[in-house]
This record gives C-alpha cells, structure tokens and sequence, in this order.
C-alpha cells in the first residue's frame, strides 16, 4: 500500500506542477497580450501627440513668415516712399538746373 499511496501522491503532485505551470504560461502570456496592447496604444498616442506638435510647429512658423512677409512689405512701402520722395527732389532740382541753363544760354 505504501507504495501505491507513494505514486499516488507523486502523481498528484505532477499534475499540481502541471496546473501550476499552465496557470503560469497562461498568466505570462496574458501579461504579454496586455503589456503589447498598452505598448501599441502608447505608440498610437505618441504618433497621434507628435503629429499635433508637428502641426502646431507648422502653424506657429507660418505665422512667423506672416510678420516677415508684413514686415518685408512694410520696409519695401517705405523704400518706395523715401525713392518717391527722393525723385521728386531730384526732378525739381533737373528742372532748376535745366531752367538756370536755358536762361544762362538766352542771356549770352
């Protein structure tokens, strides 16, 4: 009897090992199975976080080039301006000249 009842327990101890291993495969691969859908939505939020970053960059630089543009055309405005200006001095000073010439030309 005693040796009956010693393989008897054996046995029931290698299936408690066998139960416990298979738990344990079974837990493992569920930790696996959550721990790669935990991964592959960290992955989806960083893209999805990482294009709104791009695009706000994007917005943010492109109302940078706004103001330079303004400014550019603010600069070119006043350029044309001062030349504008400047022309006028110069065509009043031509005909000044022109006039002090054809009058110095009529006194001879």
């Amino acid at each position: 009897m005693m040796r009956e009842d010693a393989l008897l327990a054996l046995k029931q101890a290698e299936e408690k090992r066998d139960r416990i291993v298979k738990r344990a495969r079974e837990e493992a691969e569920k930790s696996l199975k959550k721990a790669q859908r935990e991964a592959s939505l960290k992955s989806e939020k960083g893209k999805k976080e990482a294009l709104e970053l791009q695009k706000t960059l994007l917005e943010a630089r492109m109302e940078k080039l706004k103001e330079e543009a303004k400014l550019v055309r603010e600069r070119g405005k006043n350029n044309a301006i001062r030349l504008r200006e400047i022309a006028e001095e110069n065509k009043e000073n031509a005909v000044t000249t022109m006039l002090k010439l054809f009058e110095r030309d009529l006194d001879v």
